[in-house]
C-alpha cells in the first residue's frame, strides 16, 4: 500500500479497530504491510505525524505497557452518537 492511498482517517480508524491499544510499528505494519527498511521507517513517521495531529485535537491519547508506547482511542460519548451518558 502507498501513503498516498491512506489518509488520515483511515490511521483513526485503524487506531480505533485496536480500542486496548496497539505498537506504532504495529499499527504502521497493518496500514503499510508491504513496505521496508527505509521505506517503513518513513510510513512510521508519517503515521506517528498523523497519531500527534489527532492527540492535539483531544481524540487520541498515549499509554505505555512494559516500556513499549501503546496508542488508544479516547472515547468520547459525543463521537459514539449519544450525549445521554454525559453528566
Amino acid at each position: 500500500m502507498n501513503m498516498k492511498y491512506t489518509s488520515k482517517e483511515n490511521v483513526y480508524l485503524a487506531v480505533k479497530g485496536h480500542p486496548e491499544g496497539i505498537t506504532l510499528s504495529n499499527l504502521t505494519r497493518e496500514l503499510f504491510p508491504d513496505l521496508g527498511g527505509t521505506q517503513f521507517r518513513s510510513a512510521k513517521r508519517w503515521v506517528s505525524t498523523v497519531l500527534a495531529e489527532f492527540r492535539r485535537k483531544g481524540r487520541l491519547y498515549n499509554t505505555g505497557e512494559e516500556g513499549l508506547p501503546r496508542i488508544m482511542l479516547m472515547w468520547f460519548a459525543t463521537e459514539e452518537g449519544s450525549d445521554e451518558t454525559q453528566s
